[in-house]
């Protein structure tokens, strides 16, 4: 369990320090009039939807972050890519929970599992100064690290896993989104979804800032 929780806090620093690294690199390129490498930044809060699924887990609003770039602006087809940090929550009034023993049964069970997302998308632009558009794409999560904390016989217990099961995913994506200009850059409100190959869906609302 140490071992685990060490390792995950080793991933986040270094998740956070290479985010932070390209947010301060694109600022500083971009101070001196050259292309940033990275032109618009999110942040988003998200819910797991699961299809077919008898765990018995309520959905709860998590959170995420991201950094995106985006070519052929102000064209009305772009391209953007990007990769950001996703934190999905769900509860449990009661469950099961694998363990070593195999199984313990705990009471307000709280599941976080924390990804990385990389999608790659077109977007399809209307309008001229305040622009809606569409986007249509796929994606590639890593998860690496999932966590279930619950109680029993009023103890409070945690167990983990880095990376996760599975430590993959991959699927389509499609969102809707308004671009609002603002001086010389922008704000980016988007409602996208994920649709994995695991049977699980997210919706995820992100409010955004672009760089031209």
């Amino acid at each position: 369990m140490r071992k685990l929780n060490r390792t995950f806090f080793q991933t986040s620093c270094l998740v956070s320090f290479f985010l932070s690294c390209m947010i301060i690199n694109v600022f500083s390129q971009h101070d001196k009039e050259a292309p940033p490498p990275f032109n618009e930044f999110t942040v988003s809060a998200n819910r797991v939807i699961m299809y077919n699924d008898a765990s018995n887990y309520i959905e709860k609003i998590g959170f995420g972050a991201g950094i995106y770039r985006f070519w052929f602006e102000p064209k009305r087809v772009n391209l953007i890519a990007g990769i950001s940090y996703n934190n999905y929550l769900m509860f449990n009034k009661y469950g099961a929970v694998s363990t070593d023993p195999p199984v313990e049964y705990l009471s307000n069970i709280r599941y976080h599992l924390h990804n990385l997302s990389f999608p790659v998308a077109a977007r399809f632009n209307v309008g001229k100064s305040v622009k809606f558009f569409t986007e249509l794409g796929i994606f590639l999560n890593y998860n690496f690290y999932e966590s279930k904390k619950g109680t029993k016989d009023s103890l409070l217990k945690k167990y983990s896993s880095t990376p996760a099961n599975p430590f993959f995913d991959t699927g389509g994506t499609a969102g809707l989104g308004i671009k609002i200009p603002l001086k010389k850059n922008g704000l980016v409100v988007k409602m996208y979804y994920h649709q994995s190959i695991w049977k699980t869906g997210v919706i995820n609302l992100s409010f955004g800032y672009r760089i031209i």
